[in-house]
């Protein structure tokens, strides 16, 4: 039985053309901005409004979304504008309101819905301002106000004790007891104290407050521990002793 060998042929070179494959855009799942974008400079399609995900131009964009669920166009550039057109930057703002967006920028400025709040979130643009208007005018102003309250209240309790009484309130009660011109010498003690304070307690608590001293009369009379004499115990409120009125002697009509 006779076995065919098999040889080698010369195979004739074949001229096959070159056959152009087309570029296939395949999306690359590690990176969501190479997806296929939407083609056009001002179209930005919003694909998903809770994560803010839009088809831009170019490819996938990410944008802000606020409090509310809005998603945010916070770029300063708007797409279609053309500087120094008049009603360009309108029609800009009003393309991406039709496409979902709200627009975002400073509260201060009149062509934005959204702003940011003093903790970097996006809210509505009144909610921003009232914001702003609480923490930077209110809260500072409350606190201003509220150290003041209590330094006076310390203030006129150390007065009040310095003066001899128990409180605030009981040196009032005295006060509106008292004669007039027992009122005019309790009024000129408390005057001093007042001025004392200034110069002793010029920087207190955090808003620094400082009482302007004003001289007024001398120093009462005090107690070895600093504390003023009551002057509800003394004959002169001063705590000095009283001086005596000399007696007017009595003349005769046409006396000697």
């Amino acid at each position: 039985m006779k076995i065919f060998e098999i040889t080698e042929f010369d195979m004739p070179d074949l001229d096959m053309p070159d056959l152009d494959m087309p570029d296939l855009d395949m999306p690359d799942k590690t990176n969501p901005t190479k997806q296929k974008g939407s083609g056009s400079p001002g179209v930005y399609k919003i694909l998903d409004q809770k994560t803010g995900k839009v088809q831009g131009p170019k490819g996938i964009e990410y944008f802000p979304v606020s409090a509310d669920g809005n998603v945010i166009w916070n770029r300063k550039a708007l797409p279609g504008a053309i500087p120094g057109t008049i009603g360009s930057k309108e029609i800009a703002i009003r393309n991406l309101q039709l496409q979902g967006f709200k627009i975002g920028g400073d509260h201060m400025k009149g062509d934005s819905e959204y702003s940011k709040d003093t903790k970097g979130n996006w809210v509505t643009r009144k909610q921003a301002d009232d914001d702003d208007w609480k923490v930077n005018t209110v809260a500072p102003a409350d606190k201003a106000n509220a150290a003041n309250d209590a330094y006076y209240k310390k203030r006129n309790r150390d007065i009040a004790k310095r003066m001899g009484f128990d409180s605030p309130r009981a040196a009032k009660d005295a006060f509106n007891k008292m004669s007039t011109s027992k009122k005019a010498e309790l009024q000129k003690i408390y005057n001093q104290e007042i001025a004392d304070y200034g110069k002793f307690n010029e920087t207190t608590s955090s808003a620094s407050i400082s009482v302007a001293p004003t001289g007024i009369g001398g120093m009462q009379k005090r107690n070895p521990d600093g504390t003023a004499v009551n002057a509800l115990d003394q004959d002169n409120l001063l705590g000095g002793k009283p001086k005596k009125k000399k007696n007017k002697s009595k003349q005769s009509v046409g006396g000697t």
